[in-house]
């Protein structure tokens, strides 16, 4: 039983935290930028830092599984990530990609909620429903990041 419940918390994590790393080596500024480049350089660069948050948060919530109050702090913590992701500004051309973003992020906290409020019986059906809406937000969020780093490589 207690594998089940591991594999419940592992796949929406692994997916989001670990599988989907990104190097951001590529989005080093040279000194010759113009300003829009700078601007857009500075909204990619505020989302991969929000994005390594997001990850060692999700590397901590994965090795206290079995710790609730850990568990529930850290669960807290992505969800003030999520806030944070909304809050980024991005230059016109990352508009409708950051409005993909907001969406999922908002999926996110969803099923974030559902989880905290159902963390103590990880057999309860509104636990697994957010696990199950952290898990879709996960997959909507791996396409916008595929497409954000589709427009950067566009604009260069």
């Amino acid at each position: 039983m207690k594998a089940k419940k591991l594999i419940y918390l592992a796949l929406p994590i692994m997916l989001l935290g670990v599988g989907c790393s990104t190097s951001t080596d590529h989005l080093k500024n040279s000194a010759t930028n113009e300003t829009s480049s700078i601007e857009s350089s500075s909204y990619i660069e505020s989302y991969f830092a929000l994005k390594n948050d997001w990850n060692k948060a999700t590397y901590t919530m994965m090795n206290n599984a079995d710790d609730d109050d850990i568990y529930k702090g850290t669960l807290n913590d992505l969800k003030n990530l999520t806030f944070q992701f909304e809050e980024l500004e991005p230059d016109s051309k990352y508009e409708e990609v950051h409005k993909k973003i907001v969406h999922t992020m908002k999926t996110m906290r969803e099923g974030i909620e559902l989880t905290l409020s159902n963390v103590d019986d990880k057999t309860h059906s509104d636990y697994l429903k957010g696990m199950s809406t952290i898990t879709e937000a996960i997959s909507s969020h791996e396409d916008a990041l595929h497409e954000l780093v589709q427009v950067k490589k566009s604009h260069n």
